[in-house]
């Protein structure tokens, strides 16, 4: 599984001497994070995006697998960007199971986890020439990794923060709502990150660019205002304190 042209996706792999590859464009969007689930699951392939189903192929009914060494973040040259997470298991996940554990760390004791790489070895953007070999924290054996063309110090070619912010759940779409309305009128959001940080905002057009910023409204919900007949459009920025990342919800 590798990143294609243009933010696509390409999975492959071969049952016997036939390949089942599969490329789904327009899956990542740059500087952002972005959780990926490549499942099989009998003879289907599933690819979900955050948790949600993205696309599907038929799948051989076993997979040839290599005999030697694998790679994280090679396959014909190195992966310019950053990875966290990996996570190999010997059970097809399913959707529910993905969308619940998504932002969750695993001690590496799991049933079923058969190998995880949690990259929490490194301290962000710091010194880490030392660190010379990537834990797997299963009890696999031989399934340590070799850091390999990583520098290891400074704010490129490093361990960095981590994941987030990764939206989930994005706020409804419409809201219908009587004057002075006192209930059905909160949107929510759901997402996974480090630190998280909310800050809804209100749009007189249909647009999650451009907004004002709401007073007092910095958490997950937000209690859209029905006093005033009209239309309002409401969108909430979720950043990290951590690493400074942000990701914009759609509109509501």
């Amino acid at each position: 599984m590798w990143l294609g042209p243009n933010g696509s996706l390409h999975t492959d792999s071969y049952g016997g001497t036939t390949r089942y590859d599969m490329l789904v464009d327009n899956f990542f969007t740059v500087n952002k994070w972005t959780h990926v689930a490549w499942v099989k699951n009998g003879t289907t392939y599933t690819v979900y995006k955050n948790g949600v189903q993205f696309a599907t192929r038929t799948a051989p009914a076993s997979v040839e697998l290599p005999a030697g060494n694998f790679w994280i973040g090679k396959v014909d040259n190195f992966f310019a960007g950053a990875i966290d997470e990996v996570r190999v298991w010997n059970t097809a996940k399913t959707a529910q199971e993905i969308a619940a554990n998504l932002g969750v760390e695993y001690n590496g004791n799991e049933t079923g986890l058969a190998a995880y790489y949690n990259f929490n070895q490194g301290a962000a953007g710091g010194t880490n020439t030392s660190i010379t070999t990537l834990n797997n924290l299963t009890t696999g054996a031989n399934l340590n990794g070799t850091l390999t063309n990583m520098a290891r110090t400074g704010t490129t070619s490093n361990f960095v923060t981590g994941v987030g912010p990764v939206i989930l759940t994005q706020p409804a779409a419409t809201l219908s709502l009587c004057n002075s309305v006192t209930s059905g009128n909160t949107l929510t959001v759901s997402a996974v990150g480090q630190q998280l940080l909310y800050q809804w905002y209100r749009n007189t057009t249909n647009s999650n660019t451009g907004g004002t910023a709401v007073t007092g409204a910095t958490s997950a919900t937000f209690i859209a205002p029905s006093v005033t007949a009209g239309t309002y459009y409401y969108y909430v920025i979720v950043s990290s304190a951590c690493n400074g990342v942000t990701e914009v919800s759609s509109v509501s």
